[in-house]
């Protein structure tokens, strides 16, 4: 997803208002305002978002500990301040107008359980199909687009940038949770964006940016 995608989408979930006003219905919006926005900024899969307890959390770091990810293994994400801001903004709005408190920061209506993935595949689709975009590209981006993205936001800010990439990497695809680096090339590979940067690196990009032919 381009970057004026991704804000039109974000656009549509924040506009987003249940035509039945039941509890349950009102308290999802709010999640999702800051579900799909989580995913985004910390590359996510979604599978990893949904299942995150509060617990696993430290606001005054700003870091998450992703339990029993791909591969069932953990490891440690840090995250900006004005996500670490939306999140606790989030939980305020969950305990003091909702009443709700869960383990997970982003319960389902059974605030016992987390969120389903059908559930939010379903809602990614609907606030998709309601973007500009939807009828333009003749795309069908799913939830997972968003890690994609933010994979290549990443990427490309460091080559404008003129960092190191090489050297980068190991780092991003370890904050991933892939299980080597040739993973995270080939997510950057499969989009569309991506080639503008490496055209105006070209002198470079086949120093820094291996070909790669395997998925995740």
């Amino acid at each position: 997803m381009a970057d004026a995608e991704i804000q039109a989408f974000m656009q549509i979930v924040d506009e987003y208002d249940p035509q039945i006003k039941a509890r349950h219905l009102l308290i999802l919006a709010e999640e999702y305002k800051v579900l799909f926005r989580f995913i985004y900024c910390c590359g996510l899969r979604v599978s990893e978002a949904r299942l995150l307890k509060i617990n696993d959390i430290d606001f005054e770091k700003c870091t998450a500990i992703i339990r029993h990810s791909k591969g069932d293994k953990d490891r440690l994400i840090y995250f900006a301040d004005d996500v670490c801001d939306m999140c606790l903004g989030l939980l305020e709005v969950l305990e003091r107008k909702y009443g709700v408190t869960s383990e997970y920061l982003f319960p389902s209506s059974n605030p016992d359980r987390p969120l389903q993935v059908a559930s939010i595949n379903k809602k990614f689709k609907e606030f998709w199909a309601k973007t500009p975009y939807a009828s333009d590209t003749g795309r069908y981006p799913t939830v997972h687009s968003l890690r994609y993205s933010f994979v290549v936001a990443r990427m490309n800010r460091w080559m404008e940038e003129n960092e190191n990439l090489t050297a980068l990497m190991p780092y991003l695809s370890k904050y991933l949770g892939h299980s080597c680096v040739e993973n995270t090339y080939y997510y950057y590979f499969q989009i569309e964006s991506a080639f503008k940067i490496i055209r105006q690196k070209d002198d470079v990009s086949q120093k820094i940016i291996p070909e790669v032919t395997h998925e995740e």
